[in-house]
């Protein structure tokens, strides 16, 4: 959907890396936490290492760097990736793969594991 400016004219919504809607965007980090989530760090680390344990993927910002080099990619295979998003947005697949009908990303830590090994 598109958004009317001041003067009236529409502009496009905001796109993330040029070509993922934000809602896109948060599956796509969201699948990036799931992967590398924030840890506790064993007891006596050092505040180096705790950072360390505590960062996920997010932190790092991994999504934009994974939508980033999706961008370069040819037309099909990114609305290839995107049914894949939209098919992580529904909750009748969070119910068939972890048995939760919500989407993806209202999952816990635990049932989006359990939804992308099922996947």
């Amino acid at each position: 959907m598109a958004a009317t400016s001041s003067s009236g004219t529409k502009t496009a919504p905001e796109r993330v890396a040029g070509w993922l809607s934000p809602e896109e965007f948060t599956i796509v980090e969201t699948v990036c936490d799931t992967f590398f989530p924030s840890l506790e760090p064993p007891p006596g680390s050092s505040a180096i290492e705790s950072a360390y344990y505590r960062r996920k993927a997010s932190d790092l910002h991994v999504a934009l760097l994974l939508a980033e080099t999706l961008a370069h990619e040819n037309e099909d295979a990114q609305a290839d990736f995107r049914r894949l998003l939209r098919l992580m947005a529904s909750p009748a697949t969070s119910l068939v793969l972890a048995r939760s009908a919500k989407p993806f990303v209202a999952l816990t830590q635990e049932q989006r594991e359990k939804y992308l090994t099922a996947m």
